[in-house]
């Protein structure tokens, strides 16, 4: 009875809080069919009549209208958007340029080859200081082209499905690496994690959420994520041709981007100039979302921009990249002064006398035209956000409220006009503007008219990039497949980085010769291959795509459906990317043996490397740098351990046979050839260390050293891996970072080589620098180095520099010599052992997929 009691007193107040609850809605639905209290504020009311904006009024004033939130937002945005100061800013772009201004032509630079080599390399310097950032204006929806979408996550179809946030990705990568190679070839110091260049994508209220989402379905593109940053421009009411408020919603007015000239003022205001001071960053370089070639950062244009011109001339804050226009007609901006100031004349804007101007040599007077590609000074981009600049009107599809059916419409027709200005409305504020003339096949691809447009299409931008990669492949001595042939920007930026090219070949796949297309790429992300060069092989399974030559895959991975990507290496954010970074458990998962165990001992012994099953050479397709130390810079190298420390056999990497294995080395007498063993010291045979390699990396015998003055040896360059234990097995492939260097010189052979070797430790090792060893270590080394021939009655080696030990960033910067000269191997020999004797053969350099 009790149990009862209590169930029936919980009912009756359950049912109680019912009814209060229905009562409550009841009188709340009530009150919202009363008349709002919230009426429009009277000056509000008195501005709207006076500017003859009458409809808006409609909204406060129709019964049944807004609710009282509605109103309150909606009278917060008249007097955010200042309908007075909307009219006049209308009023002032509707007039165009006087016809009786002082109009002249600018003419850009050209430039030599030895000229763009020394901008280029200043600009590498600027990236490896931190003091660069790319801005991408991205603020547009990619309506034209046919694409729900923002029109940076447009793919223009190339074999890849790369999208053109891709491709500036890429190059973004691709740059911090060519930073790191001319760092490491100039002896500059390098800071912790590498070179980063910040990314900035301006979005607009249209895309804004679109566009982060893309980026983090895309993973960054490979870029650490603290690298990129987004930030909104600004917006502008829209008016209709009678100067109409246009109403999107029953209590909104229709706002619409403010343009690329938006970019100043929106880098102020959301903070992010101010993020770019405080890191350091002086140069921007800002580019439009729609070419698909722009190089994202150029170091060309940005050494041009930062150039001293010598006294008396202004110092240059905006530089610009130019190409010539293809006729008068051409719907380009071009670069003139109007009234003595830089500016940019819209095609439309050109007074009619002038647009068909030519020189005396016959070519367009108004010719240089405006790619939006830009490099700013910081403190130039601070001016122009304080600054007012000039608008421009444009008609365009505005979306609409219409009231008959409570819904936003998308008008057949352009229906109204927006403000916007441009980025070059600002140049006038600039100390001093320099205009750098470049080809327009190998920087512009613009990507603004639908597919099967005759121009300034995908297919049109598309053509380009594909025509250049068969001209840059074929320029390296490749040979083309038959089907176009794409090189991913992660690989070679402007076709640097392609000498393997003529010795790869492209087998195609029946899936690939049904698509049309081939693609030649790095790492995802561009962590391996970093210096252009092949890593692995892949083979990208898919309809679209066709035969790929190194590592591909994981760009666009979640875009890609049913495809299946082979033989992609293991990437996680703390491998490879723009950061460089990398750990030793992954590294070890990257390269594995088909057969460390020997099937016959002696001179049969052999070591393939394989990737995914299939064979790889770790001299050519193993990349020689793996990243850079995230605690004071320095490059982490791949080391290929031929003989374990203690181990009296000796292995070496055999620089003829197919894809270079590890073999046995061997003496030959008398047509015998018998297994080469380590006998000293006499007591206890083997060597000190783990000894081996690094792959990519060839001492040059033409190329005398300078510091020993011999030519080299013939091989890639030697390491002594200390510090650690042995290595598990003949091959191993462990990351290490160098402590310095002996200036061997071998004189087995009668004529002193030039020997360097290496010493290293494991990357993760705390040890960093040569006086943390144990003060035996390198005597050890220096004394069996010296002797450890003698026991086959051969002389001793010697030492450069009286046996010192060179430091670090020496070492590192010897090691990039070896790398240089890989890189220019042709036709090469080398003395390999026979039956007979000693004999050349070619060295082995065919990549093949």
């Amino acid at each position: 009875v009790s149990k009862l009691c209590r169930v029936l007193r919980e009912m009756r107040q359950l049912w109680i809080a019912m009814v209060v609850v229905v009562i409550a809605a009841l009188w709340l639905e009530h009150l919202s069919q009363l008349p709002s209290k919230i009426a429009c504020p009277a000056e509000l009311r008195d501005m709207l009549t006076s500017n003859k904006q009458i409809h808006i009024l409609q909204a406060f004033d129709t019964a049944g209208g807004l609710t009282d939130q509605e109103k309150i937002e909606f009278i917060a945005q008249l007097k955010r958007i200042n309908v007075s100061r909307t009219l006049l800013l209308h009023g002032q772009a509707e007039t165009p340029t006087p016809p009786s201004v002082d109009v002249s032509p600018l003419e850009p630079t050209q430039s030599s080859t030895a000229e763009r080599a020394q901008w280029r390399g200043a600009g590498l310097e600027s990236i490896v200081n931190g003091s660069v950032a790319v801005v991408t204006l991205a603020g547009g929806q990619g309506t034209r082209l046919g694409f729900a979408g923002p029109k940076g996550a447009y793919s223009i179809g190339l074999p890849s499905k790369v999208s053109l946030f891709g491709l500036f990705a890429q190059r973004i990568v691709r740059v911090q690496t060519l930073a790191i190679e001319w760092a490491l070839e100039h002896e500059m110091a390098l800071p912790p994690g590498g070179p980063r260049v910040q990314w900035l994508i301006m979005t607009s209220p249209l895309n804004h959420d679109d566009t982060v989402r893309f980026f983090e379905g895309q993973e960054w593109f490979g870029l650490d994520r603290t690298q990129i940053q987004f930030f909104q421009q600004g917006t502008r009411p829209a008016l209709s041709p009678e100067k109409r408020l246009i109403l999107d919603g029953r209590a909104h007015v229709a706002e619409v981007p403010d343009g690329n000239g938006g970019v100043y003022a929106a880098l102020l205001d959301s903070g992010a100039l101010d993020k770019l001071d405080a890191a350091g960053v002086t140069w921007l370089h800002v580019h439009s979302v729609d070419n698909a070639l722009t190089v994202t950062p150029d170091p060309v244009l940005l050494g041009f921009t930062a150039a001293e011109r010598g006294s008396g001339t202004p110092v240059v804050e905006v530089g610009c990249n130019v190409v010539r226009k293809t006729r008068a007609s051409e719907k380009i901006g071009v670069f003139a002064t109007v009234d003595a100031e830089v500016s940019v004349l819209e095609y439309s804007e050109i007074p009619s006398g002038l647009v068909g101007a030519t020189t005396s040599k016959g070519g367009l007077a108004f010719g240089g035209g405006n790619i939006c590609n830009h490099v700013f000074s910081t403190a130039f981009v601070r001016r122009a956000a304080e600054a007012e600049l000039r608008y421009h009107r444009a008609l365009k599809k505005i979306p609409l409220w219409d009231w008959i059916t409570q819904s936003a419409v998308q008008p057949a027709d352009r229906n109204g006009y927006k403000l916007e200005s441009f980025i070059f409305d600002g140049f006038r504020l600039a100390t001093g503007v320099a205009l750098l003339e470049v080809d327009r096949e190998t920087n512009f691809a613009p990507v603004k008219n639908a597919e099967g447009s005759p121009e300034d299409s995908p297919g049109t931008a598309r053509e380009t990039i594909l025509q250049l990669a068969a001209a840059r492949w074929t320029a390296a001595g490749g040979t083309l497949p038959a089907v176009p042939l794409e090189v991913s920007a992660n690989l070679s930026l402007v076709g640097e980085g392609l000498e393997w090219a003529r010795d790869a070949e492209i087998e195609l796949t029946p899936a690939s010769q049904g698509s049309g297309f081939s693609t030649v790429s790095a790492a995802s992300g561009g962590s391996f291959g970093l210096f252009g060069t092949m890593a692995f092989f892949c083979d990208l399974l898919s309809e679209s795509a066709a035969a790929t030559l190194g590592v591909c895959g994981g760009q666009e991975r979640s875009r890609r459906g049913g495809k299946t990507v082979v033989g992609r290496l293991v990437h996680s954010p703390s491998v490879g990317g723009g950061a460089l970074r990398y750990t030793s458990e992954e590294l070890l998962k990257v390269v594995t043996l088909g057969n460390h165990t020997p099937t016959a001992s002696g001179p049969s012994f052999r070591v393939h490397h394989t990737f995914n099953g299939k064979r790889i050479s770790v001299w050519h397709e193993l990349p020689l740098l793996v990243g850079v130390d995230d605690v004071d810079g320095s490059p982490i190298f791949n080391f290929v351990c031929e003989i374990p420390q203690g181990s009296a056999r000796k292995f070496e990497i055999h620089k003829s046979l197919a894809h270079n294995p590890i073999v046995q080395d061997v003496t030959c007498k008398g047509g015998t050839c018998t297994a080469r063993e380590y006998q000293y010291p006499p007591e206890s045979p083997g060597c000190p260390a783990n000894y081996g390699a690094l792959p990519q990396t060839w001492e040059d015998p033409a190329v005398l050293d300078s510091v020993t003055g011999a030519g080299g040896d013939n091989d890639p360059i030697d390491v002594l891996h200390v510090a650690a234990p042995p290595c598990s097995f003949v091959g191993q492939v462990r990351p290490v970072r160098v402590l310095g260097a002996l200036a061997m010189l071998d004189n087995s052979n009668g004529t002193a080589e030039t020997d360097w070797k290496l010493i290293v430790v494991d990357a993760g090792s705390t040890i960093r620098s040569l006086n943390q060893l144990p003060s035996a270590v390198v005597p050890t080394l220096r004394e069996w180095l010296k002797l450890y021939k003698t026991a086959e009655g051969k002389p001793e080696n010697t030492f450069a520099l009286e046996g010192e030990v060179v430091p670090a960033a020496t070492a590192v910067a010897i090691t990039m010599g070896t790398h240089q000269s890989w890189r220019s191997l042709k036709g090469c020999s080398f003395r390999v052992p026979s039956p007979g004797g000693t004999k050349t053969a070619p060295c082995w350099r065919k990549l093949k997929v």
